[in-house]
């Protein structure tokens, strides 16, 4: 019996820590199984030490969930383990959460700082780049922390005493953060994947690489390698909670599918891309076509900053444009260096002692080509927000939340960027064009999500039947949201989209980052509309953006919700 549990343990490490909530292919008799030893740990420590029953359950749970007996340890030393490391004193609790934020601010931002430091290395070489000039560039020790903390078993003591909360249970929370503190600790660690299990998908995703590079040479099927990474997925599918599709796009930026598609289709309906497509038909003198969604705008005159002294020196007119008084500028300039860089350019906030920001520009002697100006003005804007939320931009706080580490942040990457946006668009550096860039690629967006949809509602597909539905998704996306703009009824113009096979489901993250921009650019332009103007200290537009990007890590429709 102690070894068919030890079987059973090891099947635990490969679930979610809300296993029993899910459905999975496992039989349901092993998750009960599962659920009765940590049960009876929990028994356990209730015992002992007087423990809130529910806490100890979900605790015990979490770390079943993650326990491997071949490499940690059978069940006596799982259930030693969960009783010897369960905090009941709320105090120590609290004190606990402290100290793993700090060690985490300390081991990620030494590990950001390295990238910086290493990235600059690269571009200040003084001499050609090669091969290993990139390779030490992208060197990142991080990717064996998680490994680290199995080994040392603080991965376990983590899990145990702030175990895995989900999205809509987070939620329920509001702004209560200390709670929230807590859940982003169970954030840390919530599954144990071992390697084997994704080598085919790793092996399925290259060869539909490799067939998009080599598409002039050789032209099977491309279909075929699609249906194979899909199948591919299945036996991770087997092990996780949620499927590819619910794990790539609701876990990370904590959305779920049917509101990042109801997202997009209201973007495709939007007042903006109707005010922009009646622009671009009155400029033209013509009905729109489906040749017109590929325009761009002109980008061929550089702007006539050759040195990163002279960009430096425009930045104070560039912010002053966008509502920003003096000492607000000062304040972001004090404490952000500008440099230059051989590569697209990036930013970096330190989030250690007395942190900087850098803001790397692709800049050289001849100028600043306007997508480098776009994208350096876009990242300082996204470097302020997040120096805000890290609490490094300036000492004295304005009644911000001070949540550690893993809460001094913004839900998500493109939370930061809103104010990029909105510094451009108050310099008239973004021209409307770009929505039909936008719509482009959440036409192919969408569809790439009905088809994965459609996939796991009939996982016997062959890839004739695969093709097939793709053909027919894509001229529904197109009747549905295009059709009224660029007319061709019937158009299966997003079924031809390289990037699904590529980056699968990259489009679908990058088109709703974009319309996340544009709703955090509207939080802002809100706030700039009600401040005050006060030229002798930080604005109070400037404060009330400490404001709202102190709100911390929550998730993006709670973080929505509260500034409202």
């Amino acid at each position: 019996m102690k070894q068919y549990v030890t079987v059973l343990l090891c099947c635990a490490s490969l679930l979610f820590p809300d296993a029993l909530n899910a459905q999975s292919t496992l039989d349901k008799n092993l998750t009960k199984i599962i659920s009765q030893i940590a049960r009876k740990t929990a028994k356990k420590i209730v015992e002992e030490k007087g423990a809130d029953s529910v806490l100890a359950y979900s605790g015990c749970l979490h770390v079943a969930a993650l326990w491997n007996p071949k490499i940690d340890g059978d069940e006596s030393v799982y259930e030693k383990f969960c009783v010897d490391n369960f905090v009941v004193d709320t105090a120590i609790r609290l004190s606990l959460c402290n100290a793993v934020s700090e060690y985490s601010r300390s081991i990620f931002g030494h590990q950001r700082m390295m990238e910086y430091e290493l990235a600059t290395m690269r571009d200040k070489g003084g001499r050609r780049q090669n091969w290993f000039d990139n390779a030490y560039a992208q060197y990142n020790p991080i990717r064996y922390y998680a490994d680290n903390f199995y080994e040392s078993k603080l991965a376990f003591a983590i899990a145990l005493n702030f175990p895995y909360v989900n999205r809509t249970d987070k939620e329920k929370a509001k702004n209560n953060y200390q709670q929230w503190k807590y859940y982003r600790l169970g954030d840390m660690f919530v599954s144990r994947q071992p390697h084997e299990i994704g080598e085919d998908v790793i092996d399925a995703e290259y060869a539909m690489r490799q067939y998009v590079l080599e598409n002039g040479f050789q032209k099977p099927d491309r279909f075929n390698y699609l249906l194979a990474f899909m199948q591919a997925q299945m036996k991770p599918d087997s092990y996780l909670k949620n499927n590819f599709l619910v794990r790539t796009l609701d876990r990370r930026y904590e959305i779920s599918v049917d509101d990042i598609k109801n997202m997009i289709g209201d973007f495709l309906k939007s007042e903006e891309i109707k005010q922009t497509c009646k622009l671009l038909k009155n400029e033209l003198g013509r009905n729109l076509t489906e040749e017109d969604i590929y325009t761009e705008e002109d980008d061929e005159i550089k702007y006539q900053y050759k040195s990163v002294a002279a960009f430096t020196l425009d930045m104070p007119r560039i912010l002053e444009n966008a509502g920003f008084f003096e000492a607000d500028i000062q304040t972001m300039l004090q404490n952000i260096k500008i440099e230059s860089t051989t590569n697209m350019g990036t930013y970096y906030s330190d989030i250690l002692k007395n942190g900087k920001g850098y803001l790397l520009v692709n800049i050289d002697d001849t100028g600043v080509s306007p997508a480098s100006f776009r994208k350096a003005i876009y990242d300082f804007g996204a470097l302020v927000s997040v120096m805000i939320a890290n609490k490094t931009l300036f000492e004295n706080d304005f009644n911000v939340r001070r949540g550690g580490y893993f809460m001094d942040d913004v839900p998500n990457e493109y939370f930061a960027g809103g104010l990029g946006i909105y510094i451009l668009e108050k310099n008239n550096s973004l021209s409307d064009l770009r929505y039909l860039n936008m719509m482009l690629k959440a036409g192919m967006a969408l569809t790439e999500i009905y088809i994965w949809e459609a996939w796991y509602g009939n996982t016997s597909m062959t890839a004739s039947v695969l093709k097939d539905e793709v053909q027919r998704i894509a001229k529904e996306v197109w009747n549905k949201y295009f059709y009224g703009y660029f007319g061709s009824k019937d158009n299966p113009l997003f079924a031809s989209n390289d990037a699904m096979l590529m980056y699968p489901l990259m489009l679908p993250a990058a088109v709703t980052g974009n319309i996340t921009e544009m709703r955090v650019r509207d939080v802002i332009l809100n706030a700039s509309a009600k401040a005050s103007n006060d030229d002798t200290d930080l604005s109070e537009f400037f404060k009330k953006l400490c404001d709202i990007y102190s709100m911390g890590k929550l998730t993006p429709a709670l973080w929505f919700k509260l500034c409202k």
